[in-house]
């Protein structure tokens, strides 16, 4: 049998296993993607050979999806197909709702078959062959490969994903700063850690040796915070905590003392925005006033 594929090159590769199964049920297909079945040669005009193509075809395979209708190519396909007034069949590849998927010359009363559903691969594959233990072996390969395909995608995006979000942070800290996000009793803590490189100090039930250690600094640098250290303090770490600054480092060998620190991204971030100008983080917090990096 002759199987005509029509389909979007942006989707070769969730459907190559179905070709692929086509062919070994010993069906001739022309996958215009592939080059040993397509039959186009250079400088042959390629609806000409397209609509050859359809005419000899037993099966008008369309694999439908979004790429599908906005391809032209699949386009003037159906509309060859359709003046030679020939059987198309419809098989979504795209995990959608049906009515979204059958448009142009395909009617919602029309019934959709499924790449993504094991029944209709085999209700599909039967056509070409009765030998069940073949499609069902081929089936299972369709359905491993869509499996794949979607998990590498899924891959992909959620790597995207962390990226765009690394972007959106690389100036967070300052982002903080500018828009005033930070209190000045912050905008202090941020330079007692950057002057004691404090970017891991000790928070938990035995807060009392972290609250010293700034109140030392405070004394010796001549600032104070508005309000009781202690409370500072805790709404500080918490707010920052809120604000995914910190992260757990460990717990201390006694094991009643968390340390947290910042995180590594954000250190960074905190010695680079100190460097760039340190006189202006000291003039402001002199002033008692926003940090503006």
């Amino acid at each position: 049998m002759k199987v005509f594929i029509s389909h979007s090159y942006n989707d070769n590769s969730l459907i190559n296993e179905f070709i692929k199964a086509l062919e070994r049920l010993e069906c001739e297909v022309f996958y215009s993607s592939k080059a040993h079945t397509n039959l186009i040669g250079f400088g042959e005009n390629f609806y000409n050979v397209i609509r050859q193509e359809i005419q000899k075809s037993d099966f008008i395979l369309a694999m439908v999806s979004n790429n599908f209708y906005n391809s032209i190519p699949c386009q003037v396909e159906m509309g060859i197909a359709y003046a030679f007034n020939k059987k198309i069949t419809p098989i979504a590849i795209e995990n959608k709702d049906y009515r979204d998927l059958l448009k142009g010359i395909f009617t919602t009363n029309e019934r959709l078959a499924s790449i993504y559903k094991e029944d209709d691969i085999i209700a599909i594959l039967s056509l070409f062959s009765k030998d069940i233990l073949k499609v069902s072996a081929y089936t299972k390969d369709v359905i491993a490969c869509i499996s794949n395909y979607n998990e590498a995608r899924c891959e992909v995006a959620v790597e995207d994903k962390r990226i765009v979000e690394d972007k959106l942070k690389e100036n967070y800290i300052e982002d903080l700063l500018m828009t005033g996000q930070l209190n000045i009793n912050e905008c202090l803590f941020l330079m007692y850690m950057v002057h004691k490189r404090r970017y891991r100090f000790e928070w938990a039930w035995q807060k009392d040796k972290g609250i010293g250690k700034f109140e030392e600094w405070l004394i010796s640098s001549v600032y104070s915070v508005e309000g009781e250290v202690s409370e500072v303090y805790s709404d500080i770490i918490n707010h920052f905590c809120d604000l995914g600054l910190l992260t757990e480092v460990e717990m201390t060998s006694e094991g009643n003392v968390r340390l947290y620190g910042f995180k590594h991204e954000y250190a960074r971030q905190l010695t680079t925005l100190y460097n760039k100008n340190p006189e202006i983080i000291d003039n402001e917090c002199n002033k008692q006033s926003v940090i503006p990096f």
